[in-house]
């Protein structure tokens, strides 16, 4: 008996088949306030593979602070990280109201499925802004308890399928008339009142609304950090190690803002933080 070996440019072939395949396969990603103990995370992937049975489906996150549009927007703009598809952020407080439905088609090639409540902005922004808004079209997809499953997840699984076009769900509206974003984001650290929590990861490090492009110009100083009745003392470092284990330390978190965080510690617990807590910050000219 003798072996038969794959000539290697059938081989190639056969390869680049499968991967464009792969690659074909329209991408949809889920960000919710759900809760990983929720049976809703998985009938939504039910109603889009009835429509869509060859997507790919992302669960990017599902442990957003309940009904937090603040922490729900942080947490869908991280979606720039994904691959081009069509993205459903689900943190709906007004769900069955007469709030809108929204579909974004974005400049990278994206579409944005959500409320119409801010969430969808700041992703929205950094995939390249809004090229055209629609509003889903309610009497067709219509639900009054479930929108996530009953009008986004169907509507994600229609567009999917190719069949479907943003003009067949609903009708333009001007982005000028959508809700903005709720963060409110600072543009650079100084002396700031009023900041706000927008997530606390599983380190318990906590994010905060003010950008970090500028984080060069502060590296090595000193802050007053204030959070309710509780305040301390931090330098600004380019990464946790640069101090001791157990001090404050603030740096960028990864995406673009500034992180508070203890090296090894848990800065939520110290600050007992929660998502929406104010936080005011003063320079330290000298320590």
């Amino acid at each position: 008996m003798t072996m038969q070996f794959l000539d290697f440019g059938v081989f190639v072939k056969l390869r680049n088949k499968i991967m464009k395949s792969y690659h074909s396969k329209r991408i949809i990603s889920l960000t919710t306030d759900f809760s990983w103990l929720s049976e809703g995370i998985g009938i939504m992937k039910g109603i889009i593979l009835e429509q869509a049975p060859d997507c790919q489906i992302i669960d990017l996150c599902h442990t957003i602070s309940s009904y937090s549009t603040i922490n729900g927007s942080r947490q869908f703009e991280t979606i720039l990280y994904l691959p081009v598809g069509i993205h459903l952020a689900i943190v709906d407080p007004e769900v069955g109201t007469h709030r809108k439905c929204l579909a974004l088609s974005v400049h990278r090639g994206d579409i944005l499925l959500g409320p119409d409540n801010g969430i969808l902005m700041n992703a929205a922004s950094v995939l390249g802004g809004i090229i055209e808004s629609y509003v889903i079209n309610t009497d067709t997809f219509h639900s009054t308890v479930f929108d996530g499953r009953d009008i986004f997840a169907k509507v994600a699984g229609l567009l999917a399928s190719g069949n479907y076009n943003l003009s067949d769900i609903g009708y333009k509206i001007d982005p000028e008339k959508l809700k903005t974003s709720p963060l409110n984001d600072f543009l650079y650290l100084d002396e700031i009142n009023n900041a706000k929590i927008i997530h606390i990861n599983s380190f318990g490090n906590i994010v905060i609304n003010i950008k970090s492009l500028q984080i060069n110009n502060v590296i090595n100083k000193f802050f007053k950090i204030q959070i309710e009745n509780k305040s301390v003392i931090s330098q600004v470092k380019e990464n946790f190690a640069s101090v001791p284990i157990g001090t404050f330390v603030i740096t960028d978190d990864g995406y673009g803002r500034y992180s508070i965080a203890m090296n090894r510690g848990s800065a939520k617990e110290f600050f007992n933080a929660k998502i929406g807590n104010n936080v005011n910050i003063i320079m330290v000219r000298s320590i």
